[in-house]
């Protein structure tokens, strides 16, 4: 897992082939008026999802955990909590892995808690279950990009 800023994106790029792709995508979205959707940036190995949506508490919530996909998140507006906990340490796995939705879901349970405010990214990778979402303080509207980056 990596939280950081859209500024301090270039020193991971290394960290996987896709990166430079997926992080230019996120510098450009940054930059440009934020519309909810899907939009393919390299065919399905790395495409964005826009999604606007008010953040919840964290009761009722789950882990989720992807295979395929690494998921580099960029929030455009708002502010939430994210939920971040080592996969190998879920102890209570709620859904487990289907490939066709590429996400295995899991009961909330003791983790690190993740602050993200406009201009933060955070990156998850199959290693990593997260939980976003979740209201920092109060409920918040939130605009973020989710640019999923397959793994392999």
């Amino acid at each position: 897992m990596i939280q950081t800023t859209i500024g301090q994106l270039d020193q991971y790029v290394a960290a996987h082939p896709r990166f430079e792709t997926a992080f230019a995508a996120v510098r450009r979205l940054a930059e440009a008026d934020f519309q909810a959707g899907v939009t393919e940036i390299d065919g399905r190995d790395v495409y964005v999802n826009a999604i606007a949506y008010e953040t919840r508490p964290r009761e009722g919530s789950q882990f989720e955990a992807h295979r395929a996909y690494i998921d580099v998140m960029y929030l455009k507006s708002g502010r939430e909590a994210i939920e971040w906990c080592p996969t190998e340490r879920l102890t209570e796995v709620t859904a487990p892995y289907d490939a066709a939705g590429d996400a295995l879901l899991a009961a909330l349970q003791p983790g690190t808690r993740l602050y993200m405010q406009p201009g933060d990214v955070a990156v998850f990778f199959p290693a990593d279950a997260h939980c976003p979402g979740l209201q920092w303080e109060d409920k918040q509207n939130v605009e973020k990009y989710i640019v999923k980056v397959r793994v392999k």
